[in-house]
C-alpha cells in the first residue's frame, strides 16, 4: 500500500450511504456518513445537550444524515424542529441507523439517552 498524496485524499469519495426502511413513513431512505465538519458540529451540539435538557437530539441527527441516493442531504439544520414533530418510532429508527453508520461511540449515545 502506497502513501497517499494530499490530492488523492481530497479527491477520495469517502461519504457513503446505506438504505434503511422506515415503515412509519411508508418507504426507504438513505443514511449518510457525516463530513468531518458535520461530525464536529454534531459533537459540540450533543455535548451542549448533555449539560442541559436534551432537545430534538434524534431529529438533529436525522437532519444531518438523511440523504438521497447520491449522499446529498435532504434536510437542512433549519428543518430539525419540523422533523422533531414526526413519529418518535421513525426518528428512533433513523437515529439508530445514523449512530451505527457514523460510528458514534456507545458512551456518547448512552450519555445522551440518559438525558432524554
Amino acid at each position: 500500500m502506497s502513501n497517499l498524496t494530499a490530492a488523492e485524499i481530497l479527491a477520495a469519495q469517502d461519504i457513503y450511504t446505506d438504505e434503511i426502511t422506515v415503515p412509519e413513513w411508508g418507504g426507504r431512505l438513505h443514511i449518510r456518513t457525516m463530513t468531518g465538519q458535520e461530525r464536529d458540529t454534531w459533537e459540540v451540539y450533543a455535548q451542549g445537550q448533555m449539560t442541559s435538557k436534551v432537545v430534538n437530539i434524534r431529529a438533529r441527527l436525522a437532519a444531518i444524515c438523511v440523504a438521497d441516493a447520491n449522499g446529498k442531504r435532504l434536510f437542512t439544520d433549519a428543518d430539525t424542529a419540523k422533523l422533531a414533530e414526526k413519529s418518535g418510532a421513525a426518528l428512533d429508527r433513523v437515529y439508530a441507523a445514523a449512530v451505527k453508520w457514523n460510528g458514534l461511540t456507545n458512551d456518547e449515545v448512552e450519555k445522551l439517552e440518559k438525558k432524554s
